[in-house]
């Protein structure tokens, strides 16, 4: 590929790429512009939320029977 200019990455980072190389080439190495930008937001929310609320104790509970034993459901 002797006109390769620009090797463009869907995904966090770039270590999987031979950057000395692509220097030696002249090949430039970026990521997606804008690429994940509100992926991070949404499950940290989501962890906020399920924290406050106690879903992962509740999981459990559920896990082990102790919802059902609780006569309210």
């Amino acid at each position: 590929m002797p006109e390769l200019r620009l090797i463009c990455i869907a995904a966090t980072g770039y270590d999987k790429v031979d950057i000395a190389t692509c220097d030696e080439l002249s090949i430039s190495v970026s990521n997606v512009r804008g690429y994940a930008v509100n992926t991070l937001a949404e499950p940290a929310f989501a962890l906020i939320f399920a924290l406050r609320r106690s879903l992962f104790g509740d999981r459990q509970d559920v896990i082990n029977g102790e919802w059902q034993k609780s006569g309210n459901f």
